[in-house]
Parts: C-alpha cells; sequence; structure tokens
C-alpha cells in the first residue's frame, strides 16, 4: 500500500464526483489559486484541470496532512480560502511551496 494511499482514495472520490477543487500554492512573495477538478489519478500524483489549463502534481516527495494540520499559510492564500468547503489535502515539500487542495460543495460553484 502506498504512503499516499488515504489521499489517493480522497482524489479519486473527488474526481468521480467531478468536485470543483481548489488548489492553493506558493510562498512570499508568489501566491497562487487554481480552480478545477481531478482530471487523474496515478500511484504518485494527480492532475488537476481547468479548460485547457492545467497542473500535474508529483507526490512522490511530499508529506501528507489536512488543511487543519498545515503550517500557517501566507495572508494571501488565507484570503483565497473558500468559505466553504467540504474537505482538504495538504502537501509539503522539503524544496519547494506546500500545496493545499479544497473540495467545494456543489453549491458554491
Amino acid at each position: 500500500m502506498s504512503k499516499f494511499e488515504p489521499a489517493l482514495i480522497i482524489l479519486r472520490n473527488w474526481m468521480s464526483k467531478s468536485s470543483r477543487v481548489i488548489a492553493l500554492s506558493g510562498r512570499p512573495p508568489i501566491a497562487l489559486k487554481f480552480d478545477g477538478k481531478i482530471g487523474a489519478v496515478l500511484e504518485d500524483g494527480f492532475s488537476l484541470l481547468s479548460g485547457e489549463s492545467f497542473m500535474l502534481v508529483d507526490l512522490s516527495d511530499s508529506l501528507m496532512s489536512s488543511y487543519e494540520e498545515s503550517v500557517e499559510m501566507s495572508e494571501p492564500l488565507k484570503s483565497a480560502i473558500p468559505i466553504e468547503w467540504d474537505s482538504s489535502l495538504h502537501f509539503s515539500y522539503r524544496e519547494g511551496p506546500a500545496l493545499t487542495l479544497f473540495s467545494v460543495p456543489p453549491q458554491q460553484y
């Protein structure tokens, strides 16, 4: 069993439900927000799609937690957190910015 199996189960669930997913990443002075749907879930990563835009995420060198367990976000990222969300995943990397995903309920579309 992969160390990412709990996250992969959540990602597959979001994909099967066509859940809207908000991805937040960055560290000062840059903050990024990506709004899309899970396109594919692999053994060690996933893709997030929005029209012709995409985000490919390699999880092989990450540590996983939930948003509530994650480290503090910068103010620009905090202001981009959806008001209502169902579930979250947080991935931190030794080098590079962390990535936090939020599944948004259908009524928030």
